[in-house]
């Protein structure tokens, strides 16, 4: 990345008030929390370094009229905007915006196509971004993802790249840069080999780089057996290393792609020595094809020593597509799984598990058939447990419609 003048210096320092109002910090490295985007100093004056024409503001160049009103179409608005106008334009507003809401989609989008417009700005946005001072993690990420969402992938991840790899770029943001690396259906070749690199070193982007080689794979055909070819050579290499945790998150990523090439290996895993890699070899079998190997996954969570598998075996029972919102998705438990569930609510000597035994029933069912409501009531009565028996209370009077 190319140095900057004192003015690009000047320019960047002058236009982090802008930004600097988010507060919020995304997934993979942020959390949720509101703020309002307040300035008073006018964006042109912070930005003439930069523009060598006078700015005009988006609101005074384009005004267009709808039924209900006066207002800016930003879907329509000029394509001459550039990266700063559309930052004055969404920084000015008044309102909160939080992560993964429609108006934080509409900041994203509209960047992004002010970046689209705009390549030249790119390392400017890049500076933004890289620099220690001023820019909270809400801003930084915002533009990360106006950078992945770029139809010029390869320009784009040149970009994030050459952030992830920056020394002094904070493990957070570089966690959050790789996590924007599968957002376009078109990914560069030298991002796949960065990413495979990142996969066999030591935990820091380890696994969110598996989880993003894994999207990769379900979404473009042209990496996708590379891919998996890759993701199976890892899985030997971590059991041969008795590298549980490695293993498990090699697992979970083969789970991700989607891929059937490794269900033998992974079935065989499922009666492994190591609870850790039971556990992830039970919800793998499931994550691409829901609702499968239930003799399996019953006979594990009847007769696994360790709670945690037990647990596990009840995620994998879940059935949920990959791409599935947990709370979206609601079904009725079939017949051949109801009764060993019913007696895992009762009888399971780990409380946690039969605690999340009445959790999974609570979110299978709106109405309770009449054998789980004799098996809440029964829990209610007599389980060893205060807290579990105090949860079935409540699930009975308030879980249910009835």
């Amino acid at each position: 990345m190319k140095s900057f003048s004192k003015n690009s210096v000047r320019w960047i320092k002058g236009f982090f008030p802008i930004l600097g109002g988010f507060a919020l910090i995304l997934g993979l490295g942020m959390a949720n929390a509101d703020r309002t985007v307040k300035t008073k100093t006018p964006v042109q004056d912070r930005i003439e370094v930069k523009q060598d024409r006078p700015l005009e503001t988006p609101l005074s160049r384009q005004e267009r009229k709808s039924p209900e009103g006066t207002g800016t179409d930003l879907e329509t608005a000029e394509p001459a905007w550039n990266v700063y106008d559309a930052l004055e334009y969404l920084m000015h507003r008044k309102e909160s915006i939080q992560f993964d809401s429609d108006r934080y989609r509409e900041l994203v989008e509209t960047l992004a196509r002010a970046m689209e417009a705009n390549p030249d700005y790119w390392e400017d946005m890049a500076v933004l971004i890289s620099t220690e001072e001023g820019l909270d993690y809400f801003s930084k990420g915002v533009i990360l993802e106006a950078f992945g969402r770029q139809t010029d992938s390869v320009g784009a991840h040149k970009v994030l790249l050459g952030l992830i790899q920056s020394p002094g770029f904070p493990m957070t943001m570089k966690r959050t840069a790789v996590s924007m690396l599968a957002l376009t259906s078109e990914v560069p070749a030298q991002t796949v080999r960065f990413l495979r690199e990142e996969a066999t070193r030591e935990p820091g982007l380890r696994d969110v780089a598996l989880d993003i080689l894994a999207r990769i794979a379900r979404q473009c055909t042209k990496h996708r057996n590379g891919i998996v070819r890759f993701l199976g050579k890892t899985l030997h290499t971590d059991l041969t290393e008795r590298e549980s945790a490695r293993a498990a998150e090699t697992l979970f990523a083969i789970g991700r792609s989607g891929t059937d090439s490794q269900r033998d290996l992974v079935r065989s895993l499922t009666s492994h020595p190591c609870p850790r890699i039971r556990s992830a070899a039970l919800i793998t079998l499931t994550m691409s094809k829901p609702g499968t190997e239930r003799t399996r996954i019953l006979h594990a969570l009847r007769a696994d020593e360790n709670a945690s598998v037990r647990l596990a075996a009840l995620e994998a029972l879940k059935n949920r597509p990959l791409e599935a919102v947990e709370e979206q998705v609601v079904e009725e438990i079939p017949e051949d799984v109801l009764q060993d569930l019913r007696w895992t609510a009762q009888n399971d000597p780990n409380r946690a598990v039969r605690l999340r035994t009445l959790e999974f029933f609570h979110q299978s069912y709106e109405e309770l058939p009449s054998s789980v409501r004799e098996t809440f009531s029964t829990v209610a009565e007599t389980d060893s447990c205060q807290n579990v028996r105090d949860w079935a209370k409540w699930y009975l009077e308030y879980g249910f419609s009835s």
